[in-house]
């Protein structure tokens, strides 16, 4: 057994101490960055993977409901991002701070913000502190899903018109 960690969890719980416990055990680890992953899974060489279930649950009630390939969204505490493959593959994903994490951290770090409701304004100029934080949030946080969406999705289509004109013009 070998074990590549590229694990994203809380501050001072990730991939290194990961790898520190496997070592510790006895067990080979190679610590890598979480954008490697996807290629090690390409590549053959893992087994299996270690996802949280409720990032499982989600693709394969998304693949039941949409097909494939998809780009599957989960907004909570976090904001998750994970893509599979037109034959089903997990191919991977990307972890953001959801809208109420990052609200947070503006309103106990910026001594001067005041909390606001968490509604889309009507323009993305905000005119006063309120309607700019909800634009910054609010529309921040639709305009960050739609690019995270879309470079996804180049790349689940770049990855099914991989190899298809191989040879054909030699």
């Amino acid at each position: 057994v070998e074990v590549y960690s590229a694990e994203t969890r809380p501050l001072l719980q990730g991939a290194r101490l990961t790898a520190w416990e496997l070592s510790a055990a006895g067990i080979p680890v190679t610590l890598v960055p979480d954008s490697a992953a996807c290629g090690l899974l390409h590549s053959g060489r893992i087994d299996a993977v270690v996802v949280g279930a409720d990032r499982i649950a989600d693709a394969v009630a998304a693949i039941k409901l949409y097909g494939t390939p998809l780009v599957v969204v989960d907004m909570g505490t976090a904001t998750v991002f994970d893509a599979v493959t037109r034959d089903g593959d997990y191919l991977g994903g990307s972890l953001v701070p959801g809208i109420t994490v990052a609200a947070n951290a503006l309103y106990t770090s910026a001594s001067q913000l005041r909390r606001v409701e968490l509604i889309a304004p009507k323009t993305a100029i905000g005119r006063t502190t309120a309607a700019a934080l909800q634009s910054g949030l609010v529309l921040g946080q639709v305009s960050m899903v739609e690019g995270m969406v879309d470079g996804m999705f180049d790349r689940l289509f770049d990855r099914m018109f991989d190899g298809m004109f191989d040879g054909m013009f030699d």
